[in-house]
Formats: structure tokens, C-alpha cells, sequence
């Protein structure tokens, strides 16, 4: 569920300049697992965007909004506007 405590162990492998069979395995595994998801959400998402003309015709301004969300968030959370 976390991909903290294996990206923590790669990293401290390569910090030491270790390199071994295990290192390796673990490093094309977790590459894998974490691509192999993304690219069919990526493949999904392209077919479900591509059947839906609202979101074809809309697409430009929700990006924009979307956009201007973030900017906002981001500012929000630079000001600390979020701790309350």
C-alpha cells in the first residue's frame, strides 16, 4: 500500500554503492509494478476520453480550471492557509 519502505531501501542500497543480484530484482520489480498500473490506467483513460465528446469539447477549459485550482491550493498550503 506504501511504496515508502521499498523506495527507502533502494535508496540507502544505492547511497552505499551496493549492487547486488536482490538490489537489482527488487528495483526492476518495483518499476514494473508501479508502470505496469499506470500505463493501463493511461490506456483507459485515453479510450474513456476519446468515447466522450463533453469532455472533448470542454477539455481546454478544465484544464484551465484545473490549473487554477492548483495554483490556488499550492498558495494555499505556501501561506499555510491550511493548518487551520
Amino acid at each position: 500500500p506504501c511504496a515508502g519502505p521499498v523506495l527507502a531501501a533502494i535508496t540507502v542500497a544505492g547511497a552505499r554503492g551496493e549492487l547486488s543480484l536482490g538490489i537489482v530484482a527488487l528495483t526492476l520489480s518495483f518499476a514494473a509494478g508501479t508502470a505496469l498500473p499506470l500505463l493501463v490506467f493511461a490506456l483507459a483513460g485515453r479510450r474513456v476520453a476519446e468515447r466522450v465528446t463533453a469532455f472533448r469539447k470542454r477539455a481546454r477549459g478544465l484544464r484551465i480550471v484545473a490549473g487554477v485550482v492548483m495554483i490556488a491550493l499550492a498558495g494555499a498550503l505556501a501561506l499555510n492557509v491550511t493548518d487551520a
